[in-house]
Formats: C-alpha cells, sequence, structure tokens
C-alpha cells in the first residue's frame, strides 16, 4: 500500500501487524503510532474514516484488493 511508505517517509512508524483474518479471511491490519498525514486521508482506490474510539483507534484507512479488505489503523 504506497499509503504506508509515504507515512514511514514523513516519520510515521508501525506498531503491530497482523493477519487474523479480520474483517475477511487474508486481511492484514497494520497499526501506525501516529495519525495519518493529511495527504493519504484521499487517496484513490481507499476508505478513510475518523473514528476518535479510545478502545480502538483514531482513525482508519481501507483498501480492498481482490475482494479482500486490508486495514491501517492509528
Amino acid at each position: 500500500m504506497a499509503i504506508l511508505l509515504s507515512e514511514m517517509k514523513e516519520g510515521n512508524f508501525i506498531k503491530s501487524v497482523s493477519n487474523t483474518d479480520w474483517p475477511n479471511n487474508g486481511s492484514i491490519v497494520i497499526v501506525l503510532a501516529n495519525r495519518f498525514h493529511d495527504e493519504n486521508k484521499c487517496t484513490p482506490g481507499t476508505s478513510w474514516r475518523e473514528l476518535n474510539d479510545s478502545h480502538y483507534c483514531n482513525e482508519e484507512i481501507s483498501q480492498t484488493y481482490k475482494d479482500v479488505e486490508h486495514i491501517l489503523i492509528s
């Protein structure tokens, strides 16, 4: 995902990676340390949501590839 590389170039870093088959079989969820940079929130082919859920995350960006949703969360 180009967003992940962009975030890392800007100094954000990966806290964890999981492949627990949520929300789909084969899904990968990557947790980043900091909020997303504005330019990554409107990347074509992705969906950004602000959640501000203290038990889950502040925001997430998802992308579906070959019918499998993959998620970056911060």
